[in-house]
């Protein structure tokens, strides 16, 4: 029985919602589906994380594999030891470091990833966009409707902006 109605079971709206305990169970193993409450924090996942139609608030301090974001609300990630897939964000999303990949697409508010180690596919961000990439980027937006637009990447910057959009370009390449 849920407490006073208040609680959602991700897992009974999406079928693929897989949810971790902030300590390390035994083995590492993935111990299954667990109950949010509205703004929970997820400690430390151990392993692959999915998260799927949330309409709440998620903070995530550590995933110790890939994370995967779908239909979620406004998300805060500390750091990501694999891959980050995220898509339909309703809100904002922040990410500390990423250690791989970052695929990102439809965010709903700002977009600050402050160091992604390896290659950045952006594409379509509805408010500011902040982010930094120690590999390739590409960056698709529809639209620039944020006040702000910084892409910084260490390796090759393939963007499609759109004509219409009132933007100041600064290009520079940092020799070794």
């Amino acid at each position: 029985a849920l407490p006073d109605g208040d609680g959602v079971i991700a897992a009974a709206i999406a079928a693929a919602a897989i949810f971790l305990y902030p300590q390390a169970p035994p083995f590492g193993a993935v111990v299954g589906r667990l109950l949010l409450q509205p703004d929970d924090a997820v400690g430390s996942a151990h392993g692959e994380a999915r998260f799927r139609l949330l309409e709440d608030g998620l903070s995530i301090e550590t995933v110790h594999g890939s994370l995967y974001l779908r239909n979620v609300a406004e998300t805060n990630i500390e750091a990501v030891h694999g891959n980050l897939m995220a898509r339909q964000i309703a809100g904002d999303l922040k990410a500390a470091t990423i250690h791989g990949n970052a695929i990102v697409r439809d965010i709903q508010g700002d977009c600050l990833l402050e160091d992604v180690q390896g290659n950045l596919d952006l594409r379509d961000v509805d408010g500011d966009v902040r982010v930094n990439s120690q590999g390739n980027a590409r960056v698709r937006l529809s639209a620039i409707s944020g006040s702000q637009f910084s892409l910084e990447a260490e390796g090759n910057i393939h963007c499609r902006l759109p004509e219409d959009g009132l933007l100041h370009q600064h290009l520079a390449h940092r020799s070794q």
